[in-house]
């Protein structure tokens, strides 16, 4: 696809790969931190060689299956619960609620859609983030390397969700014909 500066998307993608990147760099910078401190102090306490995996890192292990688990449900959940409300609007008519007092007039439904994916994204985001520094803290407490693949896996998912073009412009694609059918079902498409 070719870039075009003007599109609703480009004008978004910058501000999630930011939000994205900086989320990641947080996580990879204690994640870095920690190592540091580990390798010139050593963990923080003593572990019982009887004991080959100390609870902390089995906590960390089973807090990033639990957040894997839930980052492929609670995602979704949020942008169904968005969406409902882009839904009972005529097209290009939504207006913020109470909390919402920063915007005048009614948003676009692209400008909608694209927060709503920033919204999700960022859910998404924070929830391997969490697990990254559980892992991480895990590692100067304890010392387990497995800790640390518990960090570097969070990465990996953060990675993996990291926001590109083509990808974003495929969703809101996808959920502008959704928004639509779902009007013509609900009758709160545009008359004429």
């Amino acid at each position: 696809m070719t870039e075009n500066n003007s599109s609703p998307v480009s004008k978004h993608l910058f501000t999630m790969q930011l939000i994205a990147g900086a989320l990641l760099a947080g996580a990879m910078t204690i994640l870095l931190v920690m190592a540091f401190l580990v390798q010139q102090n050593g963990p923080s306490i003593s572990i019982d060689a009887a004991n080959p995996l100390p609870i902390i890192t089995r906590v960390a292990l089973a807090f990033l299956i639990i957040q894997i688990v839930v980052s492929l449900f609670l995602p979704e959940l949020i942008e169904r619960s968005l969406l409902n409300r882009l839904f009972a609007v005529a097209p290009d008519q939504f207006v913020g609620g109470p909390r919402e007092k920063f915007i005048s007039g009614p948003r676009t439904d692209e400008e909608f859609l694209l927060r709503t994916y920033l919204t999700k994204m960022i859910f998404g985001l924070a929830l391997f983030e969490g697990a990254s520094v559980f892992g991480s803290v895990a590692y100067l407490t304890e010392g387990q390397f497995l800790a640390v693949g518990v960090s570097l896996a969070a990465i990996l998912g953060m990675l993996l969700r990291f926001p590109t073009r083509d990808p974003v412009e495929a969703w809101l694609r996808d959920r502008k014909q959704t928004v639509a059918f779902l009007r013509e079902q609900k009758g709160t498409s545009r008359k004429g």
